[in-house]
């Protein structure tokens, strides 16, 4: 009977273990003395703890290591193998004079052996602050962060625009126990922006202050809210459709650069769409352009989302780009954008047509000029939307 108590027992506590760590939200943080001081994984632990949301966090917030030494370390990797981490926050190093100690090719590398184990694992970026005393240093290390995170597609934590906000609205307030580490202060204020980034939601009046003023507490809070959560898109935080574009004449590039995304759908606000992951678009008429894209994401995100952007498109009619001009064994002609039909007659000086071609559904073409004779000729373009005849001059050098 005792026995049977017992295994009960033990299937029960297993049990309500496995369930609360199914419930719970699994965290790893990678760092140095910067959030080691005062155990700033700690203290974010008890603003979760306070919000109600359980967590499971596991610390290699070790002093001296940079991310470089935890990439070579072999606790790291079997710390980073040893769950499905919801989220694991990388904190990088500020650098002397300035930037980033980490190079780019660190974090990617780190990011590579996160995305191995769990494809699924989100991927955050911590923004430190400066050295105490080197505040124009700051700029790089936030064009630093942006940068690297936009490359692989990280959310950032930007504890280091935070103390310069601080910084901005009280002078005289000291965030720092010495030349780099935190006081309690300066790490209570990285637990607050790693809540509210890794989270996307603001803290509002928790009640856990560590061991400094309610007031001052709740300034920290605040801010938190304030740089981040006002912010999401500037810091890549939760789940937005996002684009870069460039606009030459009438021919729209895109980049789409939302991460997790496995649907796109475009719509140039011209009233064409299309279903592409970066299409090239081309604009008949000038005038602007509102551009839709819509993005379905994979089962990792499991979430559906959109953005806006507008375009203005000048010069739809522009006149063939021919390069080089002088040539002498091949020209390049660009004209700007798609067209269905295209045919092309070339000239010499006296009018003998010199060669044909017809081509279908492109914004450009090559001809070979290498065998005409030195002199000017003339380039018909006829299209579906263009005509126009064109100077070409071959040298033989």
């Amino acid at each position: 009977m005792k026995k049977f108590f017992l295994t009960a027992f033990l299937l029960a506590s297993y049990m309500l273990m496995t369930a609360q760590t199914q419930d719970s939200t699994k965290i790893l943080v990678i760092g140095n003395c910067m959030l080691a001081w005062n155990n700033t994984t700690e203290m974010f632990q008890h603003i979760c703890e306070t919000v109600g949301k359980p967590v499971i966090i596991g610390d290699k917030a070790v002093p001296n290591m940079i991310l470089e030494t935890h990439l070579n370390d072999q606790e790291t990797i079997d710390e980073i193998n040893a769950c499905n981490w919801d989220y694991i926050i990388l904190q990088a190093t500020q650098g002397d004079p300035k930037g980033l100690m980490d190079p780019f090719w660190v974090i990617e590398k780190l990011y590579d052996t996160i995305k191995a184990n769990n494809p699924c694992t989100q991927v955050l970026l911590f923004m430190p602050w400066t050295i105490f005393g080197e505040d124009l240093t700051l700029p790089s290390i936030i064009e630093d962060t942006e940068k690297y995170a936009l490359q692989l597609n990280l959310a950032i934590v930007p504890a280091g625009k935070i103390w310069q906000t601080a910084k901005e609205d009280y002078p005289d307030m000291n965030l720092y126990a010495d030349m780099g580490h935190p006081n309690v202060m300066g790490s209570y204020v990285s637990a607050c922006a790693m809540y509210n980034a890794l989270f996307a939601e603001s803290l509002d009046n928790v009640e856990w202050y560590a061991s400094i003023d309610t007031t001052l507490a709740l300034y920290f809070q605040e801010l938190a809210n304030r740089t981040i959560t006002q912010h999401h898109g500037q810091w890549n935080i939760g789940y937005h459709a996002r684009f870069d574009f460039s606009i030459q004449n009438a021919r729209l590039t895109t980049r789409n650069v939302t991460p997790f995304a496995v649907m796109y759908f475009w719509d140039f606000g011209d009233g064409t769409t299309c279903y592409e992951a970066c299409p090239v678009h081309y604009y008949k008429t000038e005038g602007t352009y509102n551009v839709v894209l819509s993005i379905t994401s994979d089962s990792c995100m499991n979430n559906n989302a959109s953005i806006l952007k507008t375009v203005m498109v000048e010069n739809a009619d522009v006149r063939p780009l021919i390069s080089p001009n002088p040539a002498n064994d091949r020209i390049f002609v660009d004209l700007f954008r798609e067209f269905e039909n295209i045919s092309v007659t070339v000239y010499d000086a006296t009018g003998k047509i010199i060669t044909t071609m017809n081509r279908e559904n492109c914004d450009s073409f090559n001809l070979n000029v290498g065998r005409w004779r030195s002199g000017v000729y003339l380039v018909e373009i006829n299209t579906d939307g263009l005509h126009t005849i064109e100077k070409v001059v071959k040298k033989c050098y």
